[in-house]
């Protein structure tokens, strides 16, 4: 169960500046783990003034980063893996979000699962 406000999302394709389109995940049964998928049509978000950005490091593991470090990650990704460098890795580009009050994302952080 999240925690009161988080919400899982899925990125659907690479978030330009200030906004990115993202399906709801929902948590989802396989052989290994339960691993958060997105559903349903995707919705489109703004980023708030001051976000805080997180990328994992590895499992338990996170490291803060610039909001624009978190979008060209999570756009190379989805488009060109390679340039992904550790410690970081691609995850299937779920992240947990909260939203100020006016909807927009004031905090993002990568979820990892192997």
């Amino acid at each position: 169960m999240l925690p009161a406000g988080h919400k899982m999302v899925e990125i659907v394709e690479p978030p330009s500046k200030g906004s990115m389109s993202a399906k709801d995940a929902q948590p989802t049964c396989t052989p290994n783990d339960w691993i958060y998928q997105g559903e349903g049509e995707a919705k489109y978000y703004l980023f708030a003034q001051e976000v805080q950005a997180e990328l994992s490091a590895g499992p338990g593991s996170t490291k803060t980063v610039p909001v624009g470090e978190l979008w060209a990650h999570a756009g190379d990704c989805m488009t060109n893996q390679a340039a992904v460098k550790s410690p970081y890795s691609c995850s299937g580009n779920v992240y947990d979000i909260t939203l100020d009050g006016e909807g927009n994302v004031k905090t993002v952080k990568e979820v990892w699962h192997p």
